[in-house]
């Protein structure tokens, strides 16, 4: 997995930049579902140090059961598309029949052939292919965010 690389050479303007866009992120909540313990924990720890709030589950049932208790601070869902028990498909159609309107960000090793057809039908939602860079992350989750309206 790619690791988080911290900015270097940032001037005061860049903090004072860097320090509002974290500031924004704030109070904005994540949950991730993803069964690969690595994975998980690199991109719990990408989107924290992101100022993102983070909710971790390990599989698709534990992440729908945390959904529904923290329906009102989750903002957007990532999700693993090749999960056991509850794919990362099954939950992206019970997060639609939950809440609607709540972005879905998937991902997986694989291409998004076949994919694609289904994210148009589940908007908002999106797709970032694994592995990827930590700005990759934070960037797909702020522009998924941003076109949902939250």
């Amino acid at each position: 997995m790619p690791a988080s690389v911290p900015a270097r050479g940032l001037g005061r303007g860049d903090e004072q930049t860097a320090s509002r866009a974290v500031a924004a992120r704030s109070g904005v909540t994540v949950l991730i579902a993803e069964d690969e313990e690595l994975m998980r924990s690199f991109a719990s720890r990408v989107l924290a140090e992101a100022g993102y709030a983070v909710v971790v589950a390990g599989d698709g049932v534990e992440a729908l059961e945390l959904l529904r208790e923290r329906l009102d601070v989750v903002d957007l869902v990532l999700t693993d598309l090749d999960m056991p028990g509850m794919t990362g498909r099954e939950l992206l159609q019970r997060v639609r029949e939950l809440a609607p309107g709540l972005p879905v960000l998937l991902m997986s090793g694989y291409t998004s052939d076949g994919v694609d057809a289904e994210i148009a039908a589940a908007a908002p939602a999106a797709f970032i292919a694994k592995p990827f860079a930590s700005g990759a992350l934070t960037a797909r989750v702020a522009e998924l965010l941003a076109s949902a309206g939250a």
